[in-house]
């Protein structure tokens, strides 16, 4: 399967200390490519429409995190690691944010 980047995310994720959230850092930004999800998916109804795929080489991807793609804002949900047949990538599913 051979996937082409044609996006640019900008990431950023809330640093924490022992006892409370500190602060929301930009940690850079990577090549990904999103795509609508499908009933294959195992998404139903109206999250159908909030809820995208995304696939990107970037190995630091972690659910919570704050994705910025094209001025829509996006929140990981969740994250697996899948091997290609010449390089190892993430799909995520992530979903439109409401409050930014």
């Amino acid at each position: 399967m051979t996937i082409f980047y044609t996006k640019k995310a900008v990431l950023s994720r809330q640093e924490r200390n022992e006892k409370m959230v500190t602060a929301r850092v930009e940690k850079g930004s990577f090549d990904c490519n999103v795509q609508p999800v499908s009933d294959k998916d195992w998404i139903t109804g109206g999250s159908m429409l909030t809820t995208k795929k995304l696939y990107t080489d970037y190995q630091d991807l972690k659910p919570w995190d704050r994705l910025e793609i094209q001025g829509v804002v996006y929140i990981v949900d969740s994250v697996q690691d899948w091997n290609g047949l010449r390089r190892k990538y993430k799909k995520a599913f992530i979903n439109e944010s409401k409050g930014n």
